[in-house]
């Protein structure tokens, strides 16, 4: 499994994109989760306009997943809609103990560091989820 990110740093985000072209964070973070060994769901199948459709799929692929309150390497980052800028649903992932990556249109992918999350984007951060089938 491929473990480094550095490619990922300044990627490009485009709307319901997914890797390898510029991609949205749904599209960043199953690749993120490919490389160490993460099965984040994609739910291309949708209409990527039919929000309400595509928010019930996310909703509802939940049960794969359980809400940790201390995060680790392959775990979500759900990030809170009222904080983003863009009122969507918004997520990373934690790449590290101590890493989340994810990328946003202004920035691209991006690394941010724990202690960040855990101070300056405190407020952004809504849960974090760990996949079932990874941890057993």
């Amino acid at each position: 499994m491929k473990s480094d990110y550095s490619d990922m740093i300044g990627h490009p985000f485009e709307k319901f994109g997914r890797w390898p072209g510029p991609c949205d964070c749904l599209g960043f973070v199953i690749e993120a989760g490919r490389r160490i060994g993460i099965p984040v769901p994609d739910y291309g199948s949708e209409d990527p306009e039919d929000t309400e459709s595509v928010s019930r799929k996310v909703d509802g692929a939940r049960v794969d997943f359980v809400e940790v309150k201390v995060p680790c390497q392959g775990d979500l980052v759900e990030f809170s809609r009222a904080a983003m800028e863009d009122p969507s649903w918004h997520m990373g992932i934690m790449i590290t103990d101590a890493i989340c990556i994810h990328t946003t249109p202004k920035t691209g992918g991006m690394a941010v560091p724990v202690h960040r999350l855990n101070n300056r984007f405190a407020h952004k951060v809504a849960r974090f989820w760990r996949c079932k089938k990874a941890s057993g």
